[in-house]
């Protein structure tokens, strides 16, 4: 079980080690520091007005987490069919 866990902390070394990772922590603060975007965001979840939609998405700390956040998604993506393999299931395990 040690072993196990010592591997699991290599792994999470390794990923925070990602650019994808360490763009998207940091495009993660920016957005938060982003009273004006929040707010933005905050409204369009109430009203879903297209308008309001394009100005988040035009905006470029957004444009660039969202390229990040599917950057992260693929690494997910390709860690878990890695698993699989090593794993040799198919379908969900429960």
């Amino acid at each position: 079980m040690n072993e196990l866990m010592e591997k699991v902390d290599v792994l999470l070394s390794e990923l925070d080690k990602q650019e994808c990772v360490v763009e998207i922590k940091k495009l993660n603060n920016e957005l938060l520091m982003n009273k004006e975007l929040l707010d933005l965001i905050k409204e369009y979840r109430v009203t879903g007005n297209e308008e309001i939609k394009n100005k988040i998405i035009s905006d470029e700390i957004y444009s660039k987490y969202k390229h990040y956040e599917n950057e992260v998604n693929f690494l997910i993506l390709n860690i878990r069919s890695k698993l699989k393999v090593i794993n040799d299931k198919k379908g969900c395990i429960k």
